[in-house]
Protein backbone atom coordinates (compact mmCIF):
# COMPACT_ATOMS: atom_id res chain seq x y z
CA UNK A 1 0.00 0.00 0.00
CA UNK A 2 1.32 3.47 -0.83
CA UNK A 3 1.17 6.02 1.95
CA UNK A 4 2.38 9.60 2.21
CA UNK A 5 5.59 8.19 3.70
CA UNK A 6 6.12 5.64 0.94
CA UNK A 7 5.20 2.00 0.54
CA UNK A 8 3.72 0.22 3.55
CA UNK A 9 2.99 -3.48 4.02
CA UNK A 10 -0.52 -4.74 3.33
CA UNK A 11 -2.97 -4.75 6.21
CA UNK A 12 -5.13 -7.73 7.10
CA UNK A 13 -8.18 -5.66 6.16
CA UNK A 14 -6.79 -4.93 2.69
CA UNK A 15 -6.01 -8.59 2.13
CA UNK A 16 -9.51 -9.62 3.27
CA UNK A 17 -11.11 -6.99 1.01
CA UNK A 18 -9.04 -8.22 -1.94
CA UNK A 19 -10.10 -11.81 -1.32
CA UNK A 20 -13.77 -10.86 -1.16
CA UNK A 21 -13.65 -8.68 -4.27
CA UNK A 22 -11.74 -11.32 -6.26
CA UNK A 23 -14.01 -14.10 -5.05
CA UNK A 24 -11.11 -15.95 -3.43
CA UNK A 25 -11.11 -17.95 -0.23
CA UNK A 26 -7.47 -17.83 0.86
CA UNK A 27 -6.17 -20.39 3.33
CA UNK A 28 -4.44 -19.29 6.52
CA UNK A 29 -1.11 -20.29 5.04
CA UNK A 30 -1.74 -18.23 1.90
CA UNK A 31 -2.78 -15.17 3.93
CA UNK A 32 0.25 -15.45 6.22
CA UNK A 33 2.58 -15.92 3.25
CA UNK A 34 1.18 -12.88 1.43
CA UNK A 35 1.52 -10.76 4.57
CA UNK A 36 5.11 -11.90 5.08
CA UNK A 37 5.93 -11.22 1.41
CA UNK A 38 4.47 -7.72 1.70
CA UNK A 39 6.48 -6.92 4.84
CA UNK A 40 9.65 -8.37 3.33
CA UNK A 41 9.23 -6.39 0.12
CA UNK A 42 8.76 -3.10 1.97
CA UNK A 43 11.71 -3.76 4.28
CA UNK A 44 13.98 -4.71 1.38
CA UNK A 45 12.82 -1.76 -0.69
CA UNK A 46 13.91 0.61 2.06
CA UNK A 47 17.10 -1.30 2.89
CA UNK A 48 18.40 -1.51 -0.68
CA UNK A 49 17.75 2.06 -1.81
CA UNK A 50 21.42 3.00 -1.54
CA UNK A 51 23.33 2.56 -4.81
CA UNK A 52 26.11 0.63 -3.03
CA UNK A 53 23.70 -1.96 -1.64
CA UNK A 54 24.16 -5.52 -2.88
CA UNK A 55 21.45 -6.77 -5.24
CA UNK A 56 18.72 -8.72 -3.44
CA UNK A 57 18.79 -11.67 -5.84
CA UNK A 58 21.84 -13.51 -4.47
CA UNK A 59 21.01 -17.08 -3.35
CA UNK A 60 20.14 -17.59 0.29
CA UNK A 61 22.63 -19.18 2.64
CA UNK A 62 22.02 -22.94 2.47
CA UNK A 63 21.15 -23.27 6.17
CA UNK A 64 18.75 -20.34 6.09
CA UNK A 65 16.99 -21.72 3.03
CA UNK A 66 16.63 -25.13 4.71
CA UNK A 67 15.24 -23.54 7.88
CA UNK A 68 12.67 -21.58 5.89
CA UNK A 69 11.66 -24.65 3.92
CA UNK A 70 11.20 -26.69 7.11
CA UNK A 71 9.11 -23.90 8.64
CA UNK A 72 6.91 -23.75 5.53
CA UNK A 73 6.50 -27.55 5.55
CA UNK A 74 5.48 -27.55 9.25
CA UNK A 75 2.96 -24.78 8.58
CA UNK A 76 1.50 -26.69 5.62
CA UNK A 77 1.20 -29.82 7.77
CA UNK A 78 -0.61 -27.84 10.49
CA UNK A 79 -2.99 -26.43 7.87
CA UNK A 80 -3.67 -29.93 6.54
CA UNK A 81 -4.40 -31.25 10.05
CA UNK A 82 -6.79 -28.36 10.74
CA UNK A 83 -8.73 -29.17 7.57
CA UNK A 84 -9.22 -32.81 8.63
CA UNK A 85 -10.73 -31.94 12.02
CA UNK A 86 -14.11 -30.17 12.27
Amino acid sequence: MATGAGAAPLTWQELEAYGRSAGLELTGWERSTLMEMSRTYCEARDRFRKPASPPPYFPLDGNLAKQRMKRAERQAQREARLKTYP
